[in-house]
């Protein structure tokens, strides 16, 4: 019998591994920014109370924020990527630590600027901005701050607020750290008889198997090792919700719902009209089920029978390179610039961490700081999914 096995970092072909070294050429530079941005915390707590004296003070302040965040955001961002390539290696889970510490604390001792900019008129910060150059480019950002007016606390609260970021989000670290470094789902045997690693990557390749009997066998196995964390999945969830709950009622939003999309400029209606449709067209979705159920020949329909196609679709399999070749030509719309640029950073300056590995972080995303490539985390298995995963985090991460 045949076992596929996840593979481990050191596995994984350079080629296929994003060129993260690029922010940090001599990774003794990371604690460098974040002392950095510590005295560029300290410089910016020193203009509290004299913000808003004049143009010039605004602009100082507004400077030595956004330099001082470029620092501390280049090391978290670095940290943050280097410890979802293996969740389980201690090293760079020490440092994602200490990187979420260091922008906490800059996001605390920055905490004062939002509420002294919003203790003065609106007329005012206008003035300001026509009567010195330098402001315009952060015209958009005191435009944001503006909207959240009546959302943001006093000096004092907002502090410990800020200071309180690394406890508040913990639960997010935890699920990471648990789901994507202890779990293990353990093996499924596909349809020709090799045993497989269940992982979050290789669920979906299961579920699409024709083969019945495959699909129920990772399906069980999968929420199985899930059901077995029952109540730290419940715990960590809970501290979420009330998490939620407790910023939305501190900033005096009517609900968690309004303190997500308000910053965003996004009404309530437009969510409600969302749900609105979705159930208005309920019924077009039991009737599609019924005929997947028809298609699929089979007497009821459960769970993993929902991603097998009812069509055959073209079983091939594609390289990464092909991957490139095949969205660099979907993408010609765009232009001739956009995709060369595309194709250089996959293909040359190597943007995308591309294959799955043994304790990485799940799924996929785009990722990157002022100073760095536009980062993309990518599980590819060379599916037809892949590739449609693949022109989704480009968009972002060309942007």
């Amino acid at each position: 019998m045949n076992t596929v096995k996840q593979k481990s970092r050191s596995d994984i072909p350079e080629e296929y591994k994003w060129n993260i070294s690029a922010m940090y050429p001599d990774e003794s530079d990371v604690d460098r920014d974040m002392e950095i941005a510590k005295t560029y915390g300290a410089e910016l707590a020193k203009m509290q109370g004299s913000v808003m004296s004049s143009a010039d003070t605004l602009l100082a302040a507004l400077e030595t924020y956004s330099d001082g965040m470029r620092y501390a955001e280049k090391a978290f961002v670095y940290a943050h990527m280097k410890h979802d390539e293996d969740n389980s290696d201690s090293k760079y889970t020490e440092m994602y630590g200490k990187a979420v510490s260091s922008i906490t604390a800059f996001g605390a001792a920055a905490s004062f600027l939002e509420p002294e900019i919003l203790s003065a008129d609106a007329s005012l910060i206008d003035s300001y901005i026509a009567g010195n150059s330098g402001l315009g480019q952060y015209s958009f950002m005191l435009k944001q701050i503006m909207h959240g007016k009546e959302h943001v606390l006093s000096p004092d609260q907002e502090y410990v607020l800020a200071s309180l970021r690394e406890v508040l989000d913990a639960p997010d670290s935890i699920y990471s750290a648990l789901c994507d470094a202890d779990m293990v789902f353990g093996t499924v045997t596909d349809s020709d008889g090799k045993v497989k690693d269940l992982t979050h990557s290789t669920y979906i390749g299961f579920m699409e198997s024709k083969d019945r009997r495959v699909r129920k066998e990772a399906f069980d196995r999968m929420y199985e090792t899930y059901k077995a964390h029952n109540n730290a999945l419940s715990a960590m969830y809970s501290a979420n919700v009330r998490h939620d709950a407790i910023n939305a009622g501190l900033r005096k939003y009517s609900s968690s719902l309004e303190a997500k999309l308000s910053p965003s400029n996004i009404a309530l209606s437009v969510y409600d009209n969302l749900i609105g449709s979705v159930h208005a067209h309920l019924p077009a979705m039991h009737k599609y089920v019924s005929i997947r159920k028809r298609l699929l020949g089979l007497s009821d329909m459960s769970m993993w029978d929902v991603y097998v196609p009812v069509a055959s679709p073209d079983e091939s399999s594609y390289t990464f390179e092909e991957a490139v070749d095949i969205i660099s030509e979907a993408l010609e719309p765009m232009g001739e610039e956009y995709v060369s640029v595309l194709r250089r950073g996959l293909l040359e300056e190597k943007w995308a961490d591309v294959l799955e590995n043994k304790g990485k972080t799940s799924g996929a995303y785009s990722f990157g700081s002022y100073d760095s490539y536009p980062y993309m985390l990518l599980n590819y298995t060379g599916r037809l999914r892949d590739l449609v995963t693949l022109i989704h985090e480009s968009g972002p991460s060309m942007h």
